[in-house]
């Protein structure tokens, strides 16, 4: 018998227990060291030389050259005890634990427990094997003990949890596989995620306890097995958004808040209408900003034109799906869009129509000036309801609207004016934007007192020629 290396006394006897199924030690502890023993110490075999290797490394416990042929046994104590130290005296013929190894009397009387059976339940069979371990914060609870095939055509994988860590399966439990190495790899980069060395040749589970709103079983009662940590612990929202065509829409179609990634594409099907249905999984974090009514989701794509290009990025990144947050109740059903909203909601204004006998070069977003400065953009334009002339509808921005008046005169800006004269000739255009895209210009008249302001959908002519003194024109008109 020995603490520490150091022997402290000597078995006695040897012995079956009264009941025939254990075998009792009478352990003769030498006086002066009879202070170490206390309520709480514990019992160890020592038998020789240990050699335990693993991914870990080698752990090698030696004991001293006589336990080599007669074996022997340690003793351990969790606290150390002085021999002054005022303890419970112990009663004679008092019975303790023999421990197999000094790892498992560190563990205490719980390594015996019996381990705690857990199924969990998969579509497809995990990545692991029987053996493989359980991970509790990285800390190994048990491990995997066998696979069958659940009666729903579920893949079923056993685990066994030692008892000692029992306790630490609840009804909150998330298990997720963390075996091999995760690779995605895109034109940003190529990241690699595995959960530990071990996990890699072996496979493993992991388990947690995640919010009560995971749904983290089967109907019957069983645990799921989630195929990562972000599924089992933050698990995504699934839309459904219809297009009427999938232009270059694919499964793996990022949705961007702002820039930020918030969810992607993960299925694309035709539904009964033969519409385009795109299934979208959102991050847990942004569902509340996402999944709300009236929310717009549009397609981003590149541009080339005359007025010059746009989202040039997308040719090597591919396409994506913007994403402007609505208002009102969560809802997973959306309406999605071909191409950008002509108009942002925080720059819807004053509708105001356009009357000409033709539309001109005029196109949807061309824009409307005053003194050369934006003030809205064309928003429409078709023929009256008796197709004798054009009606061309403009949107004036929120804080240009106070600038139209009754008594406002517009122009077309499209195009460029060639003044030919003695001196030479001179192009004038009102912006190089105008030249390519067309535009309408506005000013109001100062030889006049202030008009009223415009109402919405009012009228106006649009002027077919133009005058250069209604540049000149400096009316003040305040907010």
């Amino acid at each position: 018998m020995s603490y520490q290396g150091l022997e402290i006394g000597h078995i006695g006897v040897m012995k079956f227990s009264d009941n025939g199924q254990f075998i009792e030690t009478i352990i003769r502890i030498n006086h002066q060291y009879q202070y170490l023993i206390t309520s709480s110490s514990q019992f160890y075999l020592l038998n020789g030389i240990s050699v335990k290797a693993s991914l870990k490394g080698f752990e090698v416990q030696s004991s001293p050259i006589k336990n080599l042929v007669s074996g022997g046994i340690g003793l351990y104590n969790k606290f150390p005890v002085r021999k002054n130290q005022q303890t419970t005296k112990l009663h004679d013929n008092i019975k303790f634990r023999l421990y197999p190894s000094k790892s498992m009397a560190k563990i205490g009387k719980n390594v015996f427990s019996e381990p705690y059976t857990v199924s969990l339940l998969s579509k497809q069979l995990p990545s692991i094997s029987e053996g493989s371990p359980v991970y509790y914060h990285k800390f190994p609870i048990g491990e995997v003990s066998h696979f069958a095939m659940d009666k729903n055509g579920l893949m079923r994988t056993t685990l066994a949890i030692k008892g000692q860590y029992k306790h630490l399966i609840e009804d909150r439990s998330v298990f997720w596989n963390v075996s091999g190495i995760k690779v995605d790899a895109g034109l940003s980069g190529v990241k690699v995620e595995a959960d530990s060395l071990l996990s890699v040749i072996s496979g493993g589970i992991a388990v947690d306890v995640a919010s009560s709103t995971t749904n983290n079983r089967f109907e019957s009662g069983e645990f799921r097995l989630f195929e990562s940590n972000q599924q089992a612990t933050s698990p995504a929202k699934e839309i459904t958004i219809i297009f009427d065509e999938a232009y270059e829409l694919q499964i793996g179609t990022k949705l961007r808040l702002k820039g930020l990634e918030v969810g992607e594409i993960i299925s694309l099907t035709l539904n009964n209408k033969q519409q385009v249905q795109a299934k979208a999984e959102i991050q847990a974090q942004f569902i509340k900003q996402v999944s709300k009514q009236n929310t717009r989701f549009w397609i981003i794509r590149s541009e080339l034109s005359l007025a010059g290009a746009k989202n040039l990025s997308t040719i090597i990144t591919g396409v994506y799906l913007n994403v402007q947050p609505g208002e009102g109740k969560l809802t997973t059903q959306f309406i999605g869009e071909a191409n950008a909203p002509l108009i942002a909601n925080q720059k819807i204004g004053l509708p105001i129509i356009l009357v000409a006998d033709n539309a001109g070069a005029t196109e949807i977003g061309s824009p409307v000036y005053h003194r050369q400065i934006q003030i809205g953009e064309v928003v429409d334009k078709q023929l009256n309801d008796s197709f004798s002339v054009a009606e061309i509808t403009l949107n004036i921005y929120p804080k240009y609207t106070h600038v139209i008046r009754e008594n406002s005169i517009f122009w077309p800006a499209s195009g460029f004016n060639l003044d030919i004269g003695i001196t030479g000739a001179s192009l004038k255009s009102t912006s190089l934007t105008s030249l390519i895209k067309g535009g309408v210009n506005m000013s109001t008249p100062d030889n006049k007192a202030l008009q009223p302001k415009a109402k919405a959908f009012s009228k106006y002519n649009l002027k077919t020629y133009f005058d250069e003194d209604w540049l000149k024109w400096k009316l003040e008109i305040p907010k």
